[in-house]
């Protein structure tokens, strides 16, 4: 499984908060993968970040 992001409200370019982005990840299976796609205000790389390095 895999999820593809693209911000919200805006899309491509809204940032997730890290709330939205904890509860994501606990929705991703141990083998699922994210995607953020929210690249045009340059929100997909801290939002990656973000979900890489939230405690469990």
């Amino acid at each position: 499984m895999y999820m593809r992001l693209h911000g919200a409200p805006k899309i491509y370019s809204s940032s997730y908060d890290d709330a939205e982005i904890a509860r994501l990840r606990d929705a991703l299976p141990d083998n699922g993968w994210c995607v953020f796609d929210n690249t045009a205000s340059g929100a997909a790389i801290g939002n990656a970040l973000t979900m890489r390095h939230l405690p469990a």
